[in-house]
């Protein structure tokens, strides 16, 4: 009994002495001078700094020690991945490579947060300051390394050698904490959930994709999109209101009332899951922890718990939930980043497996939803990534010496250009999107604006071709990709060789998911105008156009897609028909064309459940912002909404899909056959290589403005 009291009496004695040292630091602070760096840029190519933060009570001031360490020696410590500021719109920037914003810097020029070197302040934002006051131990150094502190932001040859090797710090850190931001009173409620439905995941024994490539991932088993399988089929019934079985079983599961499930829009809703740059920080990493306040878990769990959310169409019952999930609040930023979290999923198993035999075009279709506040950093954070594995390509594009005194506009055709000459397909193309929602000036007409967002939910039209790895469609058979460029009056013209297949006839309404029934009635009777009997191919009308309408891809991505599809396709198109317009309208024979009718006959072969067609609406609504057109020789397509009569459907050499060109006078240039792309299409029965074997078949070289 004595030796324990002896032993309390040491401690006391021990936490006094601490405290009074802490006490002694605090009265050596000077929040007047600002802490000087010492430069190392002389050393090694792969020295960076880390920082101890030293240990501390809630109200002590936050205190650190600088580290010179070579990357190539494996040194122990922590990276932090967290937002610099969070604007009113949501998004939010990171590093700022082209130099502090005069605003960011004034704001850390007045801030009233540091952290202490020497006796030194070094102003730090609060979100930072946050972050670190929760990691730190109250007895323990801490060994960690983040940007803000890390880089002498002043010093532009420092801040820009420093930055070609963030990649390699997040990877070679023992681990990378995620800081999602402070607590909130419903957190703890959050990150219960999370931990039960993950734990649920494995005991419905899903099958995820263990990443295996690389000895350093140290994360198993994360959902991908084939992988939600049985957990979210035992709930796709679930339409309404939980039945009493559902109830029970979620109950026998251990999950909480579904009501309360809308907790997990606090953590799932951040804005730094938006960032660019999280795409390095987090894929490349070899164990990621989440964290929010004192709250944290594994990246695993809280990634597949977000996949199971952004599939589960159970969980859009409750409109606390859905709502979140389809748009933002007033008050700001609501959104889930479920979608953006599950395409992290797909980055880090891509990264670490698969990135050598991914297309180009899908790694940019993978960083399209995420935001940039500088423009140009979507460019360079995807070929960070790529940097090292696409090596040939990654040299080419340093060879072209971007650099941020660079505008937007020559960035991203610096980035197409070095993409289009060493990939082996076109599928970069099919990210031009209509030109109409450009938001960057001055791109040539063949140049993806990498500043859209375009995913499904967004209204940029969908890629014709959307497959990551093999495209359904071989428009130009086994031909290879053949790619110069001509620099004419100081614009760069794509030149390839092309086989012009038809020229466009009439285009239909504009796609409006609103009226659909109106805009299908317009595309079938154009048809029927245009065309006579049978299709091109031989097919039925009918037939043939419900096939363009889906691309002739079934919901599982099968193609062609087969008749039942059709069926489908015809009972959700007749069921909008009959809510649209009144019913002796849909009867005569005035009104409804030879198209519709026969697809009303399909429609009555099967009985549909409501559920089944709800599932469906994503294949459905696939013309989604597209427009339908029928050429001149009786071909039928899709295209984006600003393509008009006149403009030609053409085949590249050695593209998946056809495209649409604008021929367009080549005044002051010297060259001729110029055009202007329009973008991608799909062309009902010239898919398969068809074009080709046609009598006059002929490549003719062609110039891109």
């Amino acid at each position: 009994m004595a030796s324990l009291k002896s032993l309390a009496g040491s401690l006391r004695e021990k936490a006094s002495k601490a405290k009074k040292a802490a006490a002694s630091v605090i009265g050596r602070h000077d929040e007047n001078q600002s802490y000087t760096y010492s430069s190392f840029i002389e050393g090694s190519k792969d020295a960076i700094r880390t920082f101890e933060l030293q240990p501390g009570e809630e109200d002590m001031p936050l205190e650190c020690s600088f580290n010179i360490v070579q990357l190539t020696e494996r040194p122990t410590y922590e990276a932090i991945s967290h937002t610099w500021r969070a604007v009113p719109n949501g998004k939010s920037t990171h590093r700022l490579e082209s130099g502090w914003a005069s605003d960011e810097a004034e704001k850390l020029k007045k801030s009233t947060s540091y952290i202490f070197c020497e006796g030194k302040r070094i102003a730090i934002n609060d979100e930072l300051r946050q972050a670190l006051r929760r990691l730190r131990h109250p007895t323990n150094k801490r060994t960690l390394w983040v940007d803000q502190i890390c880089i002498d932001q002043k010093n532009k040859l420092e801040r820009d050698w420093q930055l070609l090797l963030v990649k390699y710090i997040y990877n070679r850190a023992a681990r990378v904490i995620l800081w999602i931001g402070e607590e909130s009173s419903t957190t703890a409620k959050a990150f219960e959930i999370v931990e039960k439905l993950a734990s649920v995941r494995r005991d419905f024994e899903i099958e995820g994709t263990e990443i295996v490539a690389s000895a350093t991932l140290e994360d198993q088993q994360e959902v991908t999109d084939d992988s939600v399988g049985e957990f979210i089929a035992a709930r796709r019934n679930d339409l309404g209101p939980p039945s009493p079985e559902t109830v029970a079983a979620d109950h026998a599961l251990g999950l909480p009332p579904r009501q309360d499930w809308r907790v997990l829009a606090d953590i799932y809703r951040c804005p730094i899951f938006e960032r660019i740059w999280i795409l390095e920080e987090v894929c490349v990493a070899r164990k990621v922890m989440v964290r929010c306040g004192s709250f944290e878990t594994d990246w695993v769990k809280f990634a597949n718990v977000a996949t199971i959310l952004q599939h589960g169409k159970w969980i859009e019952v409750y409109k606390e939930i859905a709502g979140y999930l389809d748009k933002p609040s007033k008050g700001g930023n609501q959104t889930l980043h479920t979608g953006l979290i599950k395409d992290m999923v797909s980055w880090r198993r891509v990264y670490h497996c698969e990135l050598e035999s991914t297309s180009w075009g899908a790694l940019v279709g993978m960083v399209e939803g995420f935001n940039a506040t500088d423009p140009r950093d979507k460019i360079f954070a995807l070929f960070s990534m790529a940097d090292g594995i696409k090596s040939t390509l990654t040299n080419a594009f340093r060879e072209l010496n971007p650099t941020y005194a660079d505008s937007v506009a020559e960035i991203y055709t610096k980035a197409t250009r070095s993409i289009l000459s060493h990939e082996s397909t076109l599928d970069l193309l099919c990210r031009r999107y209509d030109r109409s929602f450009d938001k960057t000036p001055n791109l040539p007409s063949w140049v993806p604006d990498f500043v859209l967002r375009g995913t499904f939910k967004d209204n940029f039209g969908i890629p014709i071709n959307t497959a990551l790895k093999d495209s359904p469609y071989k428009a130009a058979n086994d031909t290879k990709v053949q790619i110069f460029w001509l620099i004419v009056a100081g614009q760069t013209m794509l030149a390839t060789p092309s086989y012009r297949v038809d020229t466009i006839a009439e285009v239909g309404l504009e796609w409006d998911p609103v009226h659909y029934g109106k805009v299908m009635l317009d595309w079938s009777s154009l048809v029927t105008r245009r065309i006579q009997d049978s299709y091109v191919t031989g097919e039925r009308l009918s037939s043939a156009f419900w096939r363009t309408c889906v691309k002739n891809v079934s919901q599982s991505g099968e193609f062609p897609a087969p008749r039942s599809c059709g069926r489908l396709f015809s009972a959700y198109t007749w069921g909008t028909l009959r809510t649209e317009f009144p019913t002796d309208d849909l009867y005569d024979e005035q009104f409804v064309n030879t198209i519709l009718v026969e697809m009303l006959m399909e429609s009555f072969q099967n009985t549909w459940r409501d559920n089944e067609l709800l599932e469906s609406l994503d294949w459905i609504m696939t013309p989604a912002t597209r427009r339908f057109f029928v050429t001149e020789g009786g071909y039928m397509g899709l295209c984006n909404k600003s393509v008009k009569a006149g403009d030609q459907v053409h085949v590249l050499s050695g593209g998946h899909v056809p495209f649409i060109l604008r021929p367009v006078e080549a005044k002051g240039t010297g060259t001729s056959n110029c055009y202007s792309f329009m973008g991608d299409t799909y062309v009902h029965g010239i898919m398969n290589g068809e074009a080709l074997a046609k009598k006059d078949f002929k490549w003719a070289e062609i110039h891109i403005q």
